[in-house]
């Protein structure tokens, strides 16, 4: 019974952790600045090749993400997958890895 009231009463509570579900999430600012950004000189470099600065920092971004996509693309694989563990067996799982003395500091 005892167990019964302390879910009702965390469900009137709302989350356990202080997190306001009611309030809206913003946009990320600067992902997608940044996103668009070299979106916008990675297809300049393919459609134009333009001269000066702007064909410079275009040619970077073009060799840029080029050679880093398989790593991009292996980070967010790895970030779909750690999503999916829950934390509380994600941290027995750290604790096991890491020991207690590395995380006690000593």
């Amino acid at each position: 019974m005892k167990k019964r009231d302390d879910q009702s009463e965390l469900d009137a509570q709302g989350s356990c952790c202080g997190v306001d579900e009611s309030r809206q999430s913003r946009p990320d600012i600067l992902f997608w600045i940044g996103l668009i950004g070299v979106s916008i000189g990675y297809l300049l470099h393919l459609a134009a090749d333009p001269s000066g600065w702007v064909g410079s920092m275009s040619h970077s971004i073009f060799r840029l993400m080029n050679q880093m996509w398989l790593g991009l693309a292996l980070g967010i694989i790895a970030l779909g997958l750690i999503g999916k563990v829950p934390r509380a067996r994600a941290y027995v799982h750290i604790m096991c890895i890491w020991g207690q003395t590395f995380y006690r500091g000593n």
